[in-house]
């Protein structure tokens, strides 16, 4: 996804199941894009924007074009982005990290149309290209001489009716209807002399829901939704063999033309009841998988939930809030999970098709305060999971490796908890200063195997002093840390993107400014202060040491 299409990002802490799904276990990122706005005058208005951006030692060059225009009935807005990564250069002595480099393409388009006085038309575009982007992991490590994708691809549509009506049971009405396609192809050679293997997977996604607001009285709204996506994967591997330009077909990573159909039903409940508002909700999934493999035989499985939650948040008064809520949650087997075949990470997974949902139920409770200078919040949760869906040892055909990889396959066999605390908070200092803080601490337990779950963060926070002045300039400073995790799994002590014995300690100093000239912006950034090295618990590269950026952008309207 484009940050630059995006508009802002909502967190919805705690499990968002019932609203959305499967997989909506421990917290939803509500991803938006920019919302349609009309004119009131006669005359509309055109915006045009340019913004380009550039990092040193040639670690970014991005560039962005968007036009918007606002009329009374009509709206449009799109954009068209360029992107070229290079090596990343990381901090302290750690080097430049080859091959992390890679290019990027991507365009949007929405339109919105009023229909009447009580309808709004949406439709929208996005497409999205990465190309010869590297597993620099694999490649770090001596795995293969070669592991790229390219191209990975997305494609997003969608149509989106809105509309108003004066009854109380009827109130209004959404319908959506979308298509999502994606396409990967991983080309990867352990050895020069080794054959060359490109993987291709596509994905095409249908969907469309239909959602009834209705407000029988004044304290009570209902929200009640009818869903169905099917996603359909085509696979195949292409075998280059080695030292020739003789090419076979064998059976991807995913049996092709498998497919995945999911049925939903939901109905949200919230009543106001002066100090206290009050939140429920059942939902209903069915999920049908059909499976045709030519390898392991075909199979049907139909996966299926009932799930429910209930919030309160009470005003003790106008400042302060408290916030619970208890719900459970579901995570239903998907293709992935029941009939990949072939290289994985450390492993070599095989497939599973007996499989059934991971269950969970969430419980998390919080305090929220607002007043003028300060705003504070603190959350705990915990979530205890029920039929964990984890790799277990496994043998294929007698062999319990294959190519040097342990054999797994996934199966539910673990119960597990997760459980942590999250705190935010900004200080308005006179009307130039404020500092922002937050702070974010997990735990989580594989009770099945007595051992930490896999890739559990460590302690994680940010303190941020922002200055204000005027004639738009503004300036901050963020110090960033993560403690150390030395609590693995077997999984993370066998991950080569964990360093052994866990994950050191680190922080981390960048310095930002920005200048607002009329309607033009100037950007600038340092990035990683006193050039500590780091890397972020779980990932494949370290992070980026003492750099700089900056980026201009540029408005013009009629």
């Amino acid at each position: 996804i484009d940050p630059y299409a995006i508009d802002r990002v909502e967190v919805l802490r705690g499990g968002g199941a019932v609203q959305y799904g499967s997989d909506a276990i421990g917290g939803t990122l509500n991803i938006l894009t920019k919302a349609p706005s009309f004119a009131i005058e006669d005359q509309g208005k055109s915006i045009g924007k340019v913004l380009g951006k550039i990092m040193s030692e040639n670690m970014e060059y991005s560039g962005r074009l968007e036009m918007e225009h606002i009329g009374q009935k009509a709206w449009i807005y799109t954009g068209l982005s360029v992107k070229k990564f290079g090596d990343i250069h990381a901090g302290g002595d750690l080097g430049i990290l080859t091959p992390t480099g890679y290019k990027e393409i991507s365009s949007d388009l929405k339109i919105a149309k009023k229909i009447g006085n009580s309808s709004l038309l949406t439709g929208g575009l996005q497409y999205l290209k990465q190309s010869q982007v590297p597993l620099y992991h694999e490649i770090n490590n001596s795995n293969f001489t070669t592991y790229q994708f390219d191209p990975q691809q997305r494609y997003f549509s969608y149509l989106k009716l809105n509309k108003s009506f004066s009854s109380k049971l009827f109130n209004r009405l959404k319908w959506m209807i979308c298509y999502q396609g994606s396409s990967e192809v991983r080309i990867k050679q352990r050895q020069v002399e080794s054959d060359l293997l490109k993987d291709q997977d596509k994905v095409h996604t249908f969907g469309t829901s239909l959602e009834l607001i209705s407000k029988p009285i004044k304290s009570w709204n209902i929200s009640t939704a009818i869903e169905i996506y099917h996603d359909q994967v085509n696979s195949s591997t292409q075998v280059t063999e080695a030292n020739t330009e003789v090419k076979t077909y064998i059976r991807g990573l995913y049996p092709d033309d498998s497919k995945s159909t999911n049925y939903a039903i939901s109905s949200l409940h919230r009543f106001t009841l002066s100090d206290i508002t009050i939140s429920a909700g059942l939902r209903y999934n069915l999920i049908h998988l059909n499976i045709k493999d030519s390898f392991f035989g075909s199979t049907n499985i139909q996966p299926s939930a009932l799930i429910g939650n209930l919030g309160i948040v009470y005003s003790l008064n106008p400042n302060l809030r408290l916030v619970t809520t208890i719900g459970s949650a579901f995570r239903a087997p998907n293709i992935n999970d029941v009939s990949s075949f072939g290289m994985a990470d450390f492993r070599y997974e095989i497939p599973n098709f007996s499989l059934d949902p991971e269950r969970s139920i969430n419980f998390d409770a919080g305090i929220k305060t607002k007043f003028e200078d300060l705003e504070f919040s603190l959350h705990s949760y915990l979530i205890k999971i029920n039929g964990l869906i984890a790799n277990e040892f496994s043998n294929y055909n007698g062999l319990d490796s294959i190519e040097g990889l342990q054999v797994y396959h996934k199966n539910n066999i673990n119960e597990a908890i997760l459980k942590g605390l999250e705190a935010e908070g900004v200080l308005r200092l006179k009307s130039k200063y404020s500092i922002h803080a937050n702070l974010v601490y997990t735990y989580g337990k594989n009770l099945s195997k007595n051992e930490p779950m896999r890739r559990i963060p460590p302690l994680y926070g940010r303190l941020g002093i922002v200055s204000t002045f005027q004639k738009g300039l503004n300036f901050r400073v963020d110090w960033m840390f993560g403690g150390r995790q030395l609590r693995l799994s077997a999984g993370d002590i066998n991950d080569t993107r964990i360093a052994e014995g866990g994950t050191p300690g680190w922080q981390v100093i960048n310095l930002t400014s920005s200048l607002m000239v009329g309607n033009h912006q100037i950007k600038l950034g340092l990035q990683n202060l006193f050039n500590k090295a780091y890397r972020v618990h779980g990932s494949g590269v370290d992070g980026i040491g003492r750099s700089v950026w900056v980026s201009l952008t540029g408005t013009l309207s009629n």
